[in-house]
């Protein structure tokens, strides 16, 4: 169990660092898929 809109210290949370990755395999994008299912893709980073 993680906390997938917790920010990191730039104040990027996991989704929004997710949305920037070049997804190559379609494991790769289930993974990004479910990230994006489970946490809040409209937060605002922090800083």
């Amino acid at each position: 169990v993680c906390n997938v809109d917790h920010q990191n210290k730039a104040g990027y949370t996991p989704i929004m660092l997710a949305a920037l990755a070049a997804v190559e395999a379609e494991k790769d994008m289930r993974v990004v898929e479910e990230l994006f299912g489970c946490g809040d893709v409209n937060a605002k980073a922090s800083q």
